[in-house]
């Protein structure tokens, strides 16, 4: 197989989406998320952000299809059927919405970069609760493999994954 055959599929559509990051902080492994939902991928393969800003950003162009009224979770369908699931903090539907703001609605089409979701860190932690938030990958759609990033600081705009 040759090497654009990799990234090229039958129809010659370049095969592969870029996951931007979902907020600004430090990039970590799931499996170190406190909630075993989350770091066993239960729900499916994803990475976390410790933030360091509070705002929830798109990481691919797509159409949000769930926000969880609470506004701490949402979803995105992307292209070629991969859906993504945000959640901002650990726990945090037991705030009832308490320290966040939804900048979306459902069925609105957003791109990489788009603000979702403004929130507390500060009230977050005054609640007892963690802000790491991740993101996870529920449906691949037509895509089979996932590459993440190295862990690290990550800024809106950087890539956090790559998929194919």
């Amino acid at each position: 197989m040759s090497v654009l055959k990799t990234f090229w599929d039958e129809m010659g559509h370049y095969n592969e989406l870029r996951l931007h990051t979902f907020m600004e902080g430090m990039l970590i492994p799931v499996e170190e998320v406190s909630d075993p939902v989350f770091s066993r991928n239960i729900l499916g393969e994803g990475i976390a952000v410790i933030p360091e800003e509070s705002l929830l950003i798109s990481p691919i162009d797509g159409i949000v299809r769930h926000i969880l009224r609470s506004a701490h979770s949402c979803c995105i369908e992307g292209a070629r059927g991969i859906e993504l699931l945000l959640h901002i903090g650990l726990n945090t539907v037991e705030m009832n919405g308490r320290g966040f703001r939804l900048l979306v609605n459902e069925g609105q089409e957003v791109k990489a970069g788009d603000p979702l979701i403004r929130f507390s860190i500060e009230e977050i932690a005054e609640s007892g609760y963690s802000p790491t938030s991740v993101l996870v990958i529920t449906e691949m759609g037509e895509y089979d493999k996932v590459k993440f990033s190295p862990y690290g600081s990550v800024k809106k705009g950087d890539i956090i994954a790559q998929i194919r």
